[in-house]
């Protein structure tokens, strides 16, 4: 038997269709998830690898990850009981297995092609296009796929301005700290007006900081 362990990512969640998506990183075994590693916000992927983005652990993900593998596994091992006991003779009690097995294939599905679960809503994207260093433009123009108006800036850039200051030019900055949920060493982006606010933005959002950094020095 071949013995098959490394590092993966599963949970693929929060599409935004032809940009980006979000997926964690596991240690696996045998291609199964056991221990999430790092989420990133995929934004090329291809046979010869990807290319991503360091955030914070996602929830979602690491849950969509472990119910998908979960759920593949009952139906393999409900469909194999259904077809033991349907080789017996007179039949046997193949139906409930049988139930089960394509409940369970049901859900999977659902878990991995439903829109509703697989994709991510205007505020999510703008929020992860915000980390994938899209400048004010690019999230206008993320909402506009999403057929949302962008009436000045987005919710996701608001954020870093506070409200104050309307007239003055968000810049980026690079964050490097622990996000203190997860104990996770993070390093995101963040628009704001100057290193301070880029601070205050990011104690709000949970983050240990160690270094602020301007994009473009």
């Amino acid at each position: 038997m071949i013995f098959i362990f490394g590092l993966r990512l599963f949970g693929k969640v929060d599409v935004v269709p032809g940009r980006f998506h979000v997926a964690t990183e596991f240690y696996h075994i045998q291609f199964l998830p056991i221990v999430p590693m790092q989420t990133y916000l995929v934004l090329e992927e291809d046979a010869d690898g990807w290319r991503g983005v360091k955030i914070p652990l996602c929830r979602k993900s690491m849950t969509a990850a472990w119910l998908r593998t979960g759920l593949f596994i009952v139906a393999v091992i409900a469909a194999v009981l259904a077809a033991v006991e349907g080789s017996r003779a007179g039949g046997g009690q193949w139906q409930q297995p049988a139930g089960i097995a394509l409940a369970a294939a049901a859900m999977f599905a659902a878990s991995k092609w439903s829109r509703a679960f697989t994709h991510a809503d205007c505020k999510r994207a703008c929020e992860l296009a915000l980390l994938a260093g899209y400048r004010e433009r690019g999230i206008e123009e993320l909402r506009a796929e999403f057929g949302e108006s962008g009436d000045g800036e987005s919710d996701a850039a608001t954020e870093g301005n506070g409200g104050e200051g309307a007239s003055a030019e968000p810049r980026m900055f690079f964050v490097s700290g622990r996000q203190r949920e997860t104990g996770q060493d993070v390093c995101v982006t963040v628009w704001a007006k100057d290193d301070q606010h880029a601070r205050s933005i990011s104690v709000q959002r949970g983050i240990d900081i160690s270094d602020v950094e301007r994009a473009g020095r």
